[in-house]
């Protein structure tokens, strides 16, 4: 999933170029060439640049934040098997560690906003499911769903690692975008399901969960013209019918809203 370039990044997650560079340069982020050698960037490159930039923006500067940075990953080391929450102290950077918070001189610091709601799990280093290393997509994929409930991070890993073996891997790319929908990581769900997309134009569950994230955000427009592309891939997908239906009705289309509402009756879905 190493197809977004600096331009996308820029454009889909306002995040600067310059910031990308620095991060990429401090060995953070490790884009791969693309045929013009140009950057190319991956699905946990973006978490990282998107939550950089929210750091730079709480007034820690590109200098000062790739340096923290790399104490704290110094830091860390040996944690590979801690979720790390890693969020802004003022021009510092903080982790959590468990049920404490270190800084990035590895010292525990007092956690004043404990009862807040908790930072974005952002893993510095990815952790590996502790099972055998030549698992195939299928095999990383049955791995996830086992998972999804009791590690719902384990579970992203897995579903990236069966995209990584088969980028054509729809119901991968469908259920990583589900969990980030339901984390409500927008940004990260639509940039999956549109690397999904690029793979799998067909896959109507993908447009389906555009839909979803689209309403979420409350774009009930872009919602329904994703309920459509997916029914224009899968005609019989009862969900997809009843969602536009209820968009439709909300906009005034009742012609349409009742066309969708037949259909999803007609095929069991409501």
């Amino acid at each position: 999933m190493r197809n977004l370039t600096l331009a996308d990044i820029e454009k889909r997650y306002g995040v600067s170029p310059r910031l990308v560079r620095a991060l990429v340069k401090a060995g953070f982020i490790t884009p791969t060439r693309g045929a013009r050698r140009e950057y190319r960037f991956s699905f946990n490159d973006v978490v990282l640049a998107r939550k950089a930039a929210e750091w730079q923006a709480a007034g820690i500067s590109t200098a000062r934040l790739t340096r923290l940075l790399r104490r704290l990953a110094a830091t860390l080391a040996g944690d590979d098997s801690i979720a790390v929450s890693v969020s802004a102290s003022g021009r510092d950077l903080v982790a959590r560690d468990g049920d404490a918070l270190r800084n990035a001189d590895g010292q525990f610091v007092l956690d004043f906003v404990r009862a807040q709601a908790p930072a974005p799990v952002l893993p510095l280093q990815e952790i590996v499911p502790q099972v055998g290393p030549k698992l195939s997509a299928q095999g990383w994929f049955d791995l996830a769903v086992d998972t999804e409930e009791r590690d719902p991070l384990q579970a992203v890993q897995c579903y990236q690692r069966a995209i990584e073996i088969d980028q054509r891997y729809a119901d991968a790319y469908v259920n990583l975008s589900c969990l980030l929908i339901e984390a409500q990581q927008y940004l990260e769900a639509f940039a999956v399901c549109q690397e999904g997309l690029a793979y799998c134009p067909n896959a109507s569950l993908l447009y389906f969960n555009l839909g979803v994230l689209y309403e979420d955000l409350s774009d009930p427009a872009n919602a329904l013209r994703s309920y459509e592309e997916a029914l224009r891939c899968d005609p019989m997908l009862a969900d997809a019918h009843f969602n536009a239906a209820q968009l439709c009705e909300q906009i005034g289309e009742t012609k349409a809203a009742i066309r969708h509402y037949a259909a999803a009756r007609r095929l069991g879905g409501r």
